[in-house]
Protein backbone atom coordinates (compact mmCIF):
# COMPACT_ATOMS: atom_id res chain seq x y z
CA UNK A 1 0.00 0.00 0.00
CA UNK A 2 1.14 3.44 -0.24
CA UNK A 3 2.03 5.61 2.83
CA UNK A 4 1.61 9.40 3.50
CA UNK A 5 4.91 10.31 4.07
CA UNK A 6 4.36 12.89 6.93
CA UNK A 7 1.33 10.89 8.78
CA UNK A 8 3.06 7.52 7.89
CA UNK A 9 -0.82 6.57 7.49
CA UNK A 10 -2.08 3.86 4.31
CA UNK A 11 -3.32 5.82 1.44
CA UNK A 12 -3.99 3.26 -0.39
CA UNK A 13 -5.99 0.05 -0.50
CA UNK A 14 -3.24 -3.20 0.52
CA UNK A 15 -1.81 -4.99 -2.82
CA UNK A 16 -0.14 -7.98 -3.41
CA UNK A 17 3.12 -7.36 -5.39
CA UNK A 18 4.31 -11.02 -5.26
CA UNK A 19 4.05 -14.33 -4.16
CA UNK A 20 6.14 -17.75 -4.18
CA UNK A 21 5.29 -20.35 -6.74
CA UNK A 22 7.63 -23.36 -5.54
CA UNK A 23 6.42 -25.43 -8.20
CA UNK A 24 7.97 -23.55 -10.55
CA UNK A 25 11.02 -21.94 -8.54
CA UNK A 26 13.00 -25.09 -7.30
CA UNK A 27 14.70 -22.63 -5.32
CA UNK A 28 12.00 -21.53 -3.43
CA UNK A 29 10.55 -25.25 -2.27
CA UNK A 30 11.19 -25.58 1.79
CA UNK A 31 13.79 -27.76 3.53
CA UNK A 32 17.53 -28.59 3.41
CA UNK A 33 17.63 -29.29 0.12
CA UNK A 34 14.94 -27.97 -1.10
CA UNK A 35 12.84 -31.37 -1.34
CA UNK A 36 10.47 -30.93 1.62
CA UNK A 37 6.60 -30.80 0.08
CA UNK A 38 4.84 -31.32 4.08
CA UNK A 39 5.18 -27.16 4.35
CA UNK A 40 4.58 -24.38 2.31
CA UNK A 41 7.33 -22.02 1.89
CA UNK A 42 7.22 -18.57 2.77
CA UNK A 43 8.86 -15.14 2.16
CA UNK A 44 10.40 -12.67 4.79
CA UNK A 45 12.74 -9.80 4.75
CA UNK A 46 11.03 -7.94 1.57
CA UNK A 47 12.86 -5.07 0.49
CA UNK A 48 12.80 -2.12 -2.71
CA UNK A 49 15.81 -0.53 -4.35
CA UNK A 50 15.41 1.72 -7.25
CA UNK A 51 18.34 1.68 -9.55
CA UNK A 52 18.13 3.01 -13.25
CA UNK A 53 14.47 3.45 -13.60
CA UNK A 54 13.79 0.08 -12.39
CA UNK A 55 12.58 -1.45 -8.88
CA UNK A 56 14.45 -4.46 -7.66
CA UNK A 57 11.74 -5.96 -5.03
CA UNK A 58 14.15 -8.56 -3.17
CA UNK A 59 12.43 -11.29 -1.07
CA UNK A 60 14.19 -14.34 1.47
CA UNK A 61 12.78 -18.29 0.47
CA UNK A 62 12.06 -20.65 1.75
CA UNK A 63 13.41 -20.39 5.50
CA UNK A 64 15.77 -19.13 7.20
CA UNK A 65 17.51 -22.21 9.10
CA UNK A 66 18.71 -23.94 5.65
CA UNK A 67 21.57 -23.79 3.37
CA UNK A 68 19.59 -23.18 0.28
CA UNK A 69 17.53 -19.76 2.29
CA UNK A 70 18.28 -17.26 -0.46
CA UNK A 71 17.52 -14.10 -1.63
CA UNK A 72 15.61 -13.54 -5.05
CA UNK A 73 14.05 -10.73 -6.79
CA UNK A 74 11.21 -9.17 -9.00
CA UNK A 75 11.53 -6.50 -11.13
CA UNK A 76 9.26 -3.52 -12.34
CA UNK A 77 9.21 -0.07 -13.74
CA UNK A 78 6.65 1.07 -10.92
CA UNK A 79 6.95 1.01 -7.23
CA UNK A 80 4.06 -0.82 -6.67
CA UNK A 81 4.43 -3.95 -10.06
CA UNK A 82 2.80 -5.21 -11.48
CA UNK A 83 6.61 -7.27 -11.24
CA UNK A 84 8.37 -9.71 -13.55
CA UNK A 85 10.26 -12.92 -11.62
CA UNK A 86 13.90 -12.05 -12.71
CA UNK A 87 15.34 -15.04 -15.13
CA UNK A 88 18.53 -15.25 -12.63
CA UNK A 89 17.04 -16.38 -9.05
CA UNK A 90 17.78 -16.37 -6.39
CA UNK A 91 20.17 -13.20 -7.26
CA UNK A 92 22.16 -14.26 -3.70
CA UNK A 93 22.37 -17.84 -3.23
CA UNK A 94 25.33 -19.67 -0.45
CA UNK A 95 24.26 -22.74 -0.33
CA UNK A 96 27.74 -24.13 1.68
CA UNK A 97 30.95 -23.32 3.49
CA UNK A 98 31.13 -22.24 7.15
CA UNK A 99 28.27 -19.95 6.84
CA UNK A 100 25.62 -21.10 4.39
CA UNK A 101 22.16 -19.33 3.04
CA UNK A 102 22.13 -15.92 1.83
CA UNK A 103 18.52 -14.59 2.65
CA UNK A 104 16.46 -12.30 4.42
CA UNK A 105 18.66 -9.71 3.03
CA UNK A 106 18.45 -6.05 1.58
CA UNK A 107 20.78 -4.15 -0.84
CA UNK A 108 22.04 -0.70 -0.75
CA UNK A 109 24.81 1.66 -2.41
CA UNK A 110 27.75 3.40 -0.24
CA UNK A 111 28.93 6.86 -0.42
CA UNK A 112 31.51 5.74 -3.30
CA UNK A 113 28.44 4.07 -5.12
CA UNK A 114 29.20 0.52 -4.69
CA UNK A 115 26.35 -1.91 -4.17
CA UNK A 116 26.62 -4.00 -1.11
CA UNK A 117 23.68 -6.49 0.01
CA UNK A 118 23.48 -7.43 3.45
CA UNK A 119 22.22 -11.10 4.01
CA UNK A 120 21.74 -13.38 7.15
CA UNK A 121 23.63 -16.59 7.39
CA UNK A 122 23.19 -19.91 9.30
CA UNK A 123 25.83 -21.12 11.37
CA UNK A 124 23.88 -23.97 13.11
CA UNK A 125 25.79 -24.58 15.43
CA UNK A 126 24.50 -24.07 18.98
CA UNK A 127 21.18 -23.99 17.75
CA UNK A 128 19.63 -24.42 13.67
CA UNK A 129 18.38 -20.59 14.09
CA UNK A 130 21.92 -19.54 14.97
CA UNK A 131 23.02 -16.46 12.34
CA UNK A 132 25.49 -14.05 11.04
CA UNK A 133 25.33 -11.08 8.84
CA UNK A 134 27.59 -11.63 5.58
CA UNK A 135 27.76 -8.77 3.52
CA UNK A 136 28.06 -9.22 -0.49
CA UNK A 137 29.27 -6.97 -3.23
CA UNK A 138 26.28 -6.13 -5.65
CA UNK A 139 25.31 -4.89 -9.11
CA UNK A 140 23.34 -4.84 -11.83
CA UNK A 141 24.39 -6.06 -15.73
CA UNK A 142 24.33 -4.28 -18.86
CA UNK A 143 20.60 -5.46 -18.91
CA UNK A 144 19.51 -4.70 -15.51
CA UNK A 145 20.01 -8.74 -14.19
CA UNK A 146 20.93 -7.83 -10.51
CA UNK A 147 23.12 -10.45 -8.97
CA UNK A 148 25.76 -10.91 -5.62
CA UNK A 149 29.11 -12.24 -5.67
CA UNK A 150 28.95 -14.65 -2.42
CA UNK A 151 32.63 -15.96 -4.01
CA UNK A 152 34.59 -16.25 -0.57
CA UNK A 153 31.59 -15.21 1.41
CA UNK A 154 33.36 -16.84 4.79
CA UNK A 155 36.41 -14.63 4.71
CA UNK A 156 36.79 -11.03 6.17
CA UNK A 157 37.42 -8.16 3.11
CA UNK A 158 39.40 -5.76 3.03
CA UNK A 159 38.78 -2.37 2.15
CA UNK A 160 41.21 -0.15 0.83
CA UNK A 161 38.98 2.74 0.13
CA UNK A 162 36.91 3.00 3.64
CA UNK A 163 40.50 2.75 6.07
CA UNK A 164 41.85 5.20 2.98
CA UNK A 165 38.96 7.15 4.11
CA UNK A 166 39.47 7.27 7.74
CA UNK A 167 42.72 7.30 7.79
CA UNK A 168 42.63 11.20 6.56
Amino acid sequence: MEIDRKRLQPISERKELIRLHDEEHGWERFGEYNDNNFLDPFMEGAWVDKHNGKYYLQYGAPGTEFSGYADGVYVSDQPLGPFTYQAHNPFCYKPGGFIRGAGHGGSFKDKFSNWWHITTGVVNIKNNFERRLSLFPTGFDADGVMYSNTTFGDYPPFFTHWQNQSSQ
